[in-house]
């Protein structure tokens, strides 16, 4: 049976800390079971978008194409990349210009002073250290390969941020079939690494879990390797994405919660198990009549107001209540 004792605000502490777990993915695995996709992005060079024709990508969730490096240069390199449009005589290169990528084709928006060169978004950046950053503006045309590729780790394996220096894509080119490693350096640059050369391809935003490679300046196009990923003839006739594996580590907050369960000395004094008294007369043995007796606590339960019980504490040894001391007893329990 149960006895009830309130606690007041002093008795409850939330305390947060934070724990990393590692998550290793290959082959199909990564999409089907991770939900991580791969998206090319591209600097599309015409004005009018039609849905019928624009290019897609992704594994996972179909994207255009146009909008993958549009979000991409808006959230992270817009304020690296210089202004070109010149919006006093009707003249500017829409795709070399910072602007609200919620356009309309005769209703373009442009963000900020047209003479500044920075200020016009807030850019996610990668680490708090200064980390220049280069991005493609090239224009393409349809049929050429994306100007980036981003990849995307949903939210619910990285947590709060991809922890740095745990970063790590591997992958085969499907050409010379040499494997290449992309890992952070902790300062939220992408390096490229084969054999014994190493170069800096992109950038990764740990607290949005993505990974934008910018640059194609090796002997695998990794620009072109997120449209081709899955194609069917990558190597040995088999989709790309069997020869490609993926690890990172995700931080997550935990809340460890305290409950001081105060006894007083003159609480719980009695016990409240009816096998201290006879089934027939329900009168109190003796030996639980005497002066010296007092119950033992096995286990706590936490309770609502409802009087539910939702959490239930275990004694690692029966504790005896005491009648001349106050007692605490504290219950520790971790929730996310």
């Amino acid at each position: 049976m149960s006895a009830y004792k309130q606690f007041t605000n002093n008795d409850v502490i939330s305390v947060p800390f934070t724990v990393t777990k590692g998550f290793a993915f290959s082959g199909e695995a990564i999409t089907s079971s991770a939900g991580i996709d791969f998206y090319a992005g591209l600097n599309i060079n015409h004005l009018n978008y039609d849905y019928t024709t624009e290019p897609t990508t992704g594994l996972v969730a179909l994207q255009d194409k146009r909008g993958i490096y549009n979000s991409a240069r808006s959230l992270y390199y817009s304020n690296d990349i210089s202004y070109y449009g010149d919006l006093t005589t009707g003249s500017y290169n829409l795709f070399n210009s910072k602007y609200n990528p919620n356009w309309e084709q005769y209703l373009l928006q442009f963000t900020g002073s047209v003479s500044a060169s920075f200020g016009r978004f807030y850019n996610y950046p990668s680490t708090t250290l200064y980390n220049p950053k280069y991005f493609p503006t090239a224009t393409q045309s349809l049929l050429d390969a994306g100007s980036i590729t981003v990849v995307s780790i949903p939210t619910n394996l990285y947590g709060n941020y991809i922890v740095p220096k745990s970063f790590k894509l591997g992958f085969i080119d499907n050409i010379t079939a040499n494997t290449y490693y992309i890992t952070d350096n902790g300062e939220g640059n992408l390096i490229l690494t084969s054999g014994s050369n190493t170069s800096k391809v992109g950038n990764i935003f740990y607290s949005q879990g993505i990974a934008v490679i910018t640059t194609g300046s090796f002997s695998i196009n990794c620009n072109q390797w997120a449209e081709d990923i899955s194609s069917p003839t990558w190597y040995d006739d088999l989709p790309g994405i069997l020869y490609t594996s993926i690890n990172f580590s995700s931080s997550v907050t935990l809340y460890e919660n305290k409950y001081n369960c105060a006894i007083l000395e003159n609480e719980f004094g009695f016990s409240q198990n009816p096998s201290l008294a006879s089934g027939s007369t329900n009168t109190l043995y003796n030996f639980a009549t005497g002066s010296y007796f007092s119950p033992y606590i096995t286990s706590i339960g936490l309770y609502n107001d409802d009087k539910d019980l939702i959490a239930i504490a275990k004694l690692g040894q029966p504790l005896q209540c005491s009648p001349t001391t106050d007692t605490t007893i504290m219950i520790n329990f971790d929730m996310v």
